[in-house]
């Protein structure tokens, strides 16, 4: 009141400033003083350009400790204040309603009847919404007042921040989110930087779950799940995880230069775990490290593709240099707890000059399993043919002595002190002269 000049001339009451305080003090004069006439001289409440007779509770933000906005976290308790310090009142009740559809009323046991505090002991997303606070006054001209509060409730999305596979197995990610009418959108998968595709996960309930079936190399990365919260689609709510794949290591590129005469191999290569230090050898023999032979492995920058992105990641560089470099093959193997790669460089001499080649890179770990499996089925084989000849064998030693019988004026018989395995001819033929010594075979 100090701030508007006011003048009392018998039962009126003047106004004499032509721009008023919009402040609380003249909002609840007002209403306190209203059964006596105003006077004002033709001005208005500055920022609402309204006269006095004019002017409603809506004018002033005379409620005290109301936030027109509150948010609270899922399961978390939470507030809602309705206190005003110029008027007594007395609470009627307190409103939920959501887009202007009426909700419920809420019940009176969560409310402290001192202080007209609502409070919701565990927040949930059906809690979201307007909640009105109706307020009854002792005053004629402002019966009741209602004051509105938006609650948001601030849901948590649930993914594991990292999550790890190894080449040999399957992996779910599992996202979260409790909100009511959330949609799941499509999981994005990025790594340094680069956006490698978008995949679609399986909308189980609350959960938006994303196979990656047998992982490899390519799917190390960011995976992105989000979800859609708004009927537009303009409010997204995402998480990420990390994804990392354990392997063999993998050869990235290879190449071959000769600086004087020193020749210089080298090897790219990526290895998640981390790799023992790379092995050169020449003709399979391995290299003894010194004036001759000189090996360096350092980390770099190198890059790869994922699904059809080339994607830059820290990998290693291995160099073995080579004084005066000889005929044979030479060999870098590079191992890790998941198993190895080999890469071969051939130096050889084509019409008197040097010729140096390369060979494709060989994993001995593609895996273990279906090596074991190849050799079993090849010792199965062999161990079946064994078998067949020593049967044949054995039936030529039983039927042999009487061929040799029948034929003995002909046939000579062999030195028992050849080399050779002798075969027996003194047992004459058991069998009638009308039965066949010999059998076909065809």
């Amino acid at each position: 009141m100090k701030e508007n000049r006011m003048i009392t001339i018998s039962d009126k009451i003047y106004f004499n400033d032509e721009n008023l305080m919009c402040d609380c003090d003249v909002m609840w004069f007002v209403y306190v003083r209203h059964d006596q006439p105003f006077v004002t001289q033709g001005g208005k409440c500055s920022k609402r350009n309204k006269t006095l007779s004019e002017l409603v509770p809506q004018d002033f933000d005379c409620i005290d400790n109301v936030v027109p906005v509150q948010s609270c976290i899922v399961s978390q308790p939470v507030d809602l204040l309705c206190e005003f310090n110029y008027l007594t009142t007395n609470l009627i009740r307190w409103i939920h309603s959501r887009n202007g559809k009426f909700i419920r009323e809420m019940n009176i046991d969560f409310v402290d009847k001192d202080t007209n505090t609502l409070h919701l002991p565990f927040c949930d997303h059906d809690d979201s919404g307007e909640y009105t606070c109706m307020l009854s006054t002792d005053y004629s001209l402002l019966p009741s007042l209602n004051r509105s509060v938006q609650l948001l409730v601030k849901a948590t999305l649930e993914l594991t921040r990292q999550t790890y596979c190894d080449t040999s197995k399957s992996i779910e990610l599992n996202c979260t989110l409790q909100w009511v009418g959330a949609i799941p959108v499509s999981w994005i998968h990025s790594n340094a930087g680069e956006t490698i595709r978008a995949l679609e996960g399986k909308h189980i309930n609350n959960s938006n779950i994303l196979t990656i079936p047998f992982c490899n190399s390519q799917d190390t990365g960011d995976y992105t799940c989000r979800w859609k919260t708004d009927i537009l689609g303009q409010t997204l709510m995402e998480k990420s995880t990390t994804l990392f794949v354990s392997g063999p290591p993998f050869f990235i590129s290879h190449s071959t230069s000769v600086d004087g005469s020193d020749t210089v191999f080298s090897v790219t290569f990526f290895s998640k775990p981390f790799p023992n230090d790379p092995k050169w050898y020449f003709n399979n023999e391995p290299v003894a490290l010194g004036t001759k032979f000189q090996q360096t492995t350092t980390y770099s920058i190198v890059q790869i593709t994922q699904h059809h992105v080339l994607v830059n990641i820290e990998g290693f560089i291995s160099n073995l240099t080579v004084h005066k470099a000889e005929f044979g093959l030479y060999k870098c193997v590079i191992m890790n707890s998941f198993g190895e790669v080999n890469q071969l460089f051939v130096i050889k001499q084509e019409h008197n000059t040097f010729s140096i080649s390369t060979t494709e890179a060989t994993t001995s770990s593609e895996t273990t399993e279906n090596s074991v499996t190849v050799i079993i089925a090849i010792s199965s084989s062999v161990l079946g043919v064994v078998i067949v000849v020593i049967c044949i064998i054995i039936f030529i030693r039983r039927i042999s002595p009487k061929t040799s019988d029948r034929y003995n004026s002909t046939m000579p018989t062999r030195d028992e002190d050849s080399t050779y395995d002798s075969i027996s001819m003194s047992n004459p033929s058991k069998r009638p002269d009308d039965q066949a010594d010999y059998m076909e075979v065809f």
